[in-house]
């Protein structure tokens, strides 16, 4: 993270006066308090859905985006839309959903 970016990172979170603090002035001294500071993170992650997270992050641009689990990959409608999985079947029980190829030949 740059040091422009963990500016914006502290407004965003509403701790602005951690970016003056000698702790977290350089990416170096993040590293080295790096617990407390993914403690304060987390402190103010956890207050909002992973999809407000983003939008705030990246509103106050700064990289990011949300780590899916299984269950959110697979009821990810964007995906859904782009036919993303293939559904095989009968298989045993039921139909078989894998993920989709990520790519297309056209």
């Amino acid at each position: 993270m740059t040091d422009g970016e963990w500016k914006n990172l502290c407004g965003a979170i509403g701790r602005g006066e951690l970016s003056e603090d000698r702790r977290f002035a350089t990416l170096a001294a993040r590293k080295q308090n790096e617990e407390e500071l993914n403690q304060m993170v987390e402190a103010w992650t956890v207050q909002f859905t992973p999809e407000e997270v983003t939008d705030r992050m990246q509103a106050a641009q700064i990289p990011c985006g949300i780590v899916q689990n299984a269950k959110d990959v697979f009821s990810d409608e964007q995906l859904g839309q782009r036919n993303y999985f293939l559904d095989i079947g009968p298989y045993r029980d039921g139909t078989v959903r894998p993920y989709g190829a990520t790519f297309w030949f056209i």
